[in-house]
């Protein structure tokens, strides 16, 4: 992604009008939107969270997509495991209160 953005700057134009569309709709989206945003602003170590720096846009983005356009459980589930402060990146680390039924009914039979 850092390549792409050198390549094409205008990419990360139209990665911010991305995310903003989604602004307001979940708070968990807006907290990480507003934490990789003051990345940039750490220049000292740049380099060595690139990768981190990476993935967390690709989860916010990913976020940014299932807020307004996936069923509510769905964009629910991932913004609490994915996007919220207590989460784990292992499968299975859903908050109580998840909507399980709701997930595992969109599986096919």
């Amino acid at each position: 992604m850092l390549r792409a953005l050198t390549r094409e700057p205008d990419s990360l134009d139209a990665f911010h009008t991305e995310i903003e569309a989604a602004a307001g709709a979940d708070a968990r989206l807006d907290a990480a939107w507003r934490e990789l945003r003051a990345e940039p602003a750490r220049p000292e170590d740049a380099q060595l969270r690139a990768r981190l720096v990476i993935e967390r846009a690709a989860l916010v983005l990913q976020g940014s997509l299932l807020v307004p356009h996936a069923p509510e459980a769905v964009a629910e589930a991932f913004c609490a495991s994915r996007l919220a402060g207590d989460r784990g990146p292992a499968f299975g680390t859903l908050p109580a209160g998840t909507d399980f039924a709701a997930l595992l009914g969109r599986l096919p039979a």
